[in-house]
């Protein structure tokens, strides 16, 4: 408002203010245009003709204009061909069309499809239904600009800050020395500047306006997991150039997926957080940064991905797309800890298995069944069932799995099943089971005869085992010395109990049959199993691989566990040991003459006799697997594919020598050996182990005709307990022998010469010095070569020169060249400019 002003200043404005008024800063945006953009025909009538008028009515906007397509006297399109303007959003269904100058009849349309919003001719700025603003044009204001599309923004600054994100341009007229420090995250930028500063670098974040104190730090990532930080963060009372570091732990994930002979397959991890599924994985982890996605190996199998966001995940690889991994690892990345994780490799060969379960005939459905493998390998598997087949289905690795699922006390399905190359589909049935309890006591007293337990002598939490056929299970005792466990009927079953003390060890062995009136010990019919523990003898042993004192380690490939069995004529009962990793064993037996030998015929074991009696009780246990067959071949590389059929086959001396040992020469092979089969290519079989292939450089002096250096492929391997054949290619850089004596052309040597041979093909050089007699000897990539000695002067006011063409390769490495330079003459030439035109 004004009141009674009086203005001095400019003549322009003197004189008396404005007794009164009101000056406002409202302005009104009108709202925003649209036009037609198409309306369909719903009936194309008849008896219509190109000189078919269309004419728009309704709505708020005007100007439009269309044309007919026409088939056979029927409209079948409008054709817009000015949408209008001044059109409402809501107009669509308002918009109605009209066909003049015509005789035809009986076309009709559906509502009207409106354009894009577009700002008013002569106007800058509209406003949109929901409340937004749509620009056209440049405008200057002040205040929160949020722009839906691309837009800029331009701000005049002058020994000033600016906090904000978008293109600077920096005006650099008044020819300052620095025109600032911008900080901030750039998609352009154009001028003389220094961008720099903390803000640039990825991960960093910055406050303003914010009162002092300390705060609670949560970090939200682009996938929704929330990472309370316990530190706080603090905001001080004058602001701090200084960067605060936020910490919070990473993983990472690392592997190689690779088969079990060490090659590469073809595939991707699936990495998934806990909400997502195996089909949402879609993109490259390094991509996205963040689970579901997929972790791609490189060329070799090898993969690594981090850091990985804190929380739970599943990293599983499905090569065949059936459904069902065939390697899955859950994995638990904490906030407070960096967690760095293997993958397991290498990938183990699967196959599927589909069955359904039986009971007298029909099939039970829904049934949570595992499986594990018989050599305790690995975690048990669950299989999934199907509802609409009615089917259960689980993917296994090669080897021999037990299937066992109680369905009462009553019904027990116990199978062994042998999983290979192909698929198996199969019913199983439920058999009749029984409930066996029992009992284990001990009797320290190896002379007492009582047949009967001493009341209070119980073994409490002992493992009881219980072996049948190809099956087992393992049960423990209660506070009571008390036992039970579910058995098919008609087993014949071994129960044992092995304890080990340190003053003391007490074992017991019974056999018992599974009746449908219960346990029959012997001949006796029971209604108890009772179990008395005597004292006994610990027992240790090794299991050696063809030879003492090299044991039936985990880390040869195809090691699985075995179990050592121990038999005496005087009991029915056979005694069982897990071997362990390290190859050794330990058992407690009674007194006596035992046979040891192990549950794996593929190892071909060597059973053993010991008088069981405390004094020696130690055995070893010879074991021989079949060994294996490798195949090595070595060729010149010309390709660099490691292809040994596209490269030249060649011969030479080569050791197996230890992997971790290079000085432990383990087999040799000469180049006249009876191990090569064909040129190139040498065959020999070899124990299990970890080996690798030892080649010496080539020697051109000593005549051979080709280079060693390793080129392509691996020269390390490992032969598992399996007897499966392993193939190595070694590829060599493709280099063959020269021999070239130089001399003047007086005959006489040319020692310590400098000699370049160029590549005619690639222009690469060579430079080498002769030796003391003019000789030059090497290994030289094949091809054709230019020789040249560059001009010297051979005597006083003579000068020589050398430059030949030499072709390297199989054909000419046993060739020894003699080369002579020639002398030169110097002349020069006077290049003038042809005036004459």
């Amino acid at each position: 408002m004004f009141n009674n002003h009086s203005l001095t200043g400019d003549g322009r404005f003197s004189g008396s203010g404005t007794l009164s008024g009101t000056v406002s800063d409202d302005v009104e945006i009108g709202s925003c245009d649209y036009g037609i953009d198409s309306m369909p025909i719903q009936n194309g009538g008849s008896g219509y003709n190109n000189s078919t008028v269309v004419s728009f009515e309704g709505g708020s906007g005007s100007g439009a204009t269309a044309e007919v397509v026409l088939t056979n006297g029927s409209i079948s399109d409008i054709i817009i061909t000015n949408g209008g303007t001044g059109y409402l959003s809501t107009d669509a269904e308002e918009i109605t069309v009209s066909f003049g100058n015509t005789s035809g009849t009986g076309a009709s349309t559906a509502n009207a499809t409106l354009t894009d919003a577009f700002v008013p001719v002569n106007s800058s700025v509209c406003l949109l239904e929901g409340g937004d603003y749509l620009l056209q044009g440049t405008m200057n204001a002040t205040g929160r600009y949020t722009s839906d599309g691309s837009s800029s923004f331009i701000r005049t600054l002058s020994h000033s800050t600016l906090v904000g994100s978008g293109v600077f341009t920096v005006d650099t007229t008044e020819e300052l020395d620095s025109y600032g420090t911008i900080n901030g995250t750039f998609s352009s930028a154009s001028g003389e500047g220094i961008f720099s500063g903390p803000m640039v670098h990825p991960g960093t974040f910055h406050i303003v306006d914010a009162v002092p104190g300390k705060y609670d730090l949560t970090v939200i990532f682009e996938d929704g997991v929330r990472i309370e930080l316990d530190d706080g963060f603090s905001i001080p009372l004058v602001g701090d150039p200084e960067v605060s570091t936020v910490d919070i732990a990473g993983g990472s994930i690392t592997g190689s997926l690779v088969n079990t002979s060490g090659e590469p397959l073809g595939g991707v991890v699936m990495l998934l957080h806990y909400e997502s599924e195996p089909s949402d994985a879609i993109l490259d982890c390094y991509e996205v940064g963040t689970a579901p996605c997929l972790i791609v190996p490189d060329e070799d199998g090898a993969f690594e991905f981090g850091p990985i966001i804190p929380g739970n995940y599943t990293a599983q690889i499905d090569l065949d797309d059936d459904g069902f991994p065939e390697l899955s690892r859950d994995y638990v990345f904490d906030s407070e800890f960096d967690s760095a994780y293997e993958f397991p490799s290498p990938v183990p060969e699967t196959s599927d298995l589909t069955f359904r379960l039986l009971h007298d005939g029909a099939n039970v459905p829904d049934l949570n069944v595992t499986l594990h493998l018989k050599n305790g390998t690995g975690e048990p598997i669950t299989a999934q069932f199907d509802n609409e087949s009615d089917i259960y289905m689980v993917e296994l690795v090669h080897g021999t799995w037990i299937m066992n699922h109680t369905l009462s006390e009553e019904l027990q399905v116990w199978e062994q099943i042998k999983i290979d190359d192909e698929d198996i589909t199969a019913d199983y049935e439920f058999h009749t089971s029984h409930l066996i309890v029992g009992n284990v006591y001990y009797e320290e007293d190896l002379e007492s005869q009582l047949m009967e337990p001493e009341e209070g002598k119980i073994l409490d939490y002992v493992a009881v085992e219980f072996h049948w056929g190809d099956f087992s299970i393992i049960s423990e005792t209660n506070g009571s010395g008390g036992f039970s466990v579910v058995l098919p009927e008609g087993a014949e079953v071994d129960a044992t109990v092995q304890l080990h003390g340190a003053q003391l060890n007490m074992v017991n062995g019974t056999r018992f049959t599974v009746t449908e009136d219960g346990p029959m010990v012997g001949s006796e019919l029971v209604d108890n199993i009772t179990m008395i523990a005597r004292p006994g003898y610990a027992v240790e042993g090794q299991v050696n691989i063809n030879r003492l004192d090299n044991p039936y380690h985990a880390s040869y490939g195809g090691w699985e566990p075995v179990t050592v069995t121990a038999d005496n004529i005087d009991t029915d009962v056979r005694w069982r040991g897990q071997v362990a990793p390290t190859g050794q064993f330990q058992m407690v037996l009674p007194a006596g003459n035992w046979t040891f030998n192990l549950d794996a015929e593929w190892l071909s074991p060597m059973p053993v006799d010991l008088n069981v009696d405390g004094k020696n009780d130690t055995l070893d246990i010879m074991v021989y697997p079949v060994n294996s067959s490798v195949r090595i071949d070595f060729f010149l590389d010309h390709s660099g594919d490691n292809n040994a059929s596209n490269g030249t086959a060649v011969t030479y001396d080569f050791r197996i020598v230890n992997s971790l040992n290079s000085t432990d020469v383990l087999y040799e092979v000469l180049a006249n050996g009876s191990e090569w089969v064909s040129e190139g290519v040498a065959e020999l079989s070899l124990e299990p182990g970890a080996y690798r292939i030892d080649i010496e450089s080539s020697d051109a002096d000593a005549g051979d005709p080709f280079g060693t250096r390793i080129m392509t492929g691996y020269t390390g391997f490992v032969v598992g307990l399996r007897g499966n054949s392993v193939e190595r290619s070694i590829g060599f850089d493709p280099e063959w022998r020269i021999n070239i004596t130089f001399s003047n052309e007086s005959g006489g040597p040319l020692a310590e010469q400098l000699v370049r041979l160029t590549n005619v093909e690639s222009g690469w050089m060579i430079s080498h010095f002769t030796d003391s007699e003019g000789m030059w000897t090497a290994h030289v990539p094949a091809g054709e070569w230019i020789v040249t000695i560059d001009a010297f002067e051979a005597s006083p006011g003579v000068e020589e020169i050398l430059r030949e063409l030499i072709s390297v390769s199989a054909d000419t490495a046993s060739d020894d060249i003699s080369m002579s330079t020639s002398e030169v003459a110097r002349f020069s030439i006077t290049l003038y400019e042809d005036y004459s035109e």
